[in-house]
């Protein structure tokens, strides 16, 4: 079931809330639509989860279960930008319950999130992942889609005891755009930008 609203962040932001339910687990996504674009061109981009199961479907979640999720960018505006991602991920006391990776086949890779020698991939530093790509500088192209930030979650294996089943997890991702300016690189251009809650 999907649903979608329309929530104000700040004054002159409003982020799209989608969720899509799993019986107990959610992917949420919110993404700014911001208004420091030229009247005429649109700076805006949309996240997308992939890999939902279909009704009556629903994982059972049991030590080191893996979810196959895959959760990429849009450029839907007239702009090239730059793109961060914030994720959420549910925990239990001080440890995260699930982490992110790669499938292969069947095999879980742990996310790593660091600078890759592939041309376009996410770097993780501090609370965001960035989007990389070398060929282009970094910036999402017009109607261009993003490699996936990962396409698994797995049940973290260090937990001591699993989720109470009749518990709510939610996995939420935000997503932020920013334009290119002159004299900046965009690492002052994010700092210049409000901080995702």
């Amino acid at each position: 079931m999907k649903r979608n609203r329309v929530r104000p962040i700040l004054a002159l932001l409003a982020a799209l809330l989608g969720l899509v339910s799993l019986s107990g687990l959610t992917f949420s996504r919110m993404q700014e639509k911001p208004g420091n674009a030229e009247a005429d061109e649109v700076l805006q981009v949309e996240l997308h989860w992939e890999g939902q199961e279909k009704a009556g479907s629903i994982p059972v979640l049991g030590k080191q279960s893996v979810v196959s999720r895959r959760l990429y960018v849009e450029n839907t505006g007239d702009l090239p930008c730059y793109v961060r991602i914030k994720l959420h991920i549910p925990e239990m006391g001080d440890a995260s319950i699930f982490e992110l990776g790669e499938l292969s086949g069947e095999d879980f890779f742990p996310k790593e999130g660091q600078a890759s020698a592939a041309k376009e991939y996410w770097e993780k530093k501090g609370e965001y992942f960035y989007y990389r790509n070398v060929q282009t500088q970094n910036l999402l192209q017009p109607g261009g889609r993003t490699r996936p930030v990962f396409s698994a979650l797995r049940v973290t294996p260090s937990l001591r005891e699993m989720p109470a089943s009749q518990m709510e997890l939610e996995v939420t991702a935000w997503a932020q755009a920013a334009k290119p300016e002159a004299g900046l690189d965009e690492c002052q251009i994010w700092d210049r930008k409000v901080p995702q809650a």
